[in-house]
């Protein structure tokens, strides 16, 4: 199974893109890691399976096979915001939007905007 969070991992131009955004959020302020670049689709499948048939909440909507996630093809990652003790904080909804309006004034794709709310997703969506 394939679950990357190399940025060395992405395709170039969501490399290129990725680097900047991860400046562009430092010089903001924003505390941030990235957790996940490159998926092949035994993992994207792994993570459409829970909350359906295995435990855990519904994550995704991309089942690996039938439909793809941007990860499978090296254009997209999953950054998340930290606190001041290093660990992942899901609740600051704030600094998710603030991580967001940075990609899309980028010219990303955020999935904090998607109908099912994804905080940490980006994806190119061209050349950036």
């Amino acid at each position: 199974m394939i679950d990357s969070r190399k940025v060395e991992d992405l395709k170039p131009d969501a490399q290129n893109a990725c680097l900047k955004f991860l400046r562009l959020c430092t010089e903001a302020g924003l505390n941030i890691k990235i957790i996940q670049t490159l998926r092949d689709a035994e993992y994207q499948h792994h993570l459409y399976e829970q909350g359906r048939t295995a435990p855990g909440k519904i994550v995704t909507k991309c089942d690996g096979y039938k439909n793809k996630s941007r990860h499978q093809s090296g254009e997209a990652w999953d950054a998340v915001v930290l606190d001041d003790d290093g660990n992942i904080d899901w609740d600051n909804i704030s600094q998710y939007k603030k991580m967001a309006d940075i990609g899309v004034k980028m010219g990303l794709t955020a999935g904090f905007y998607f109908s099912f709310r994804d905080l940490d997703h980006f994806e190119v969506k061209g050349k950036v």
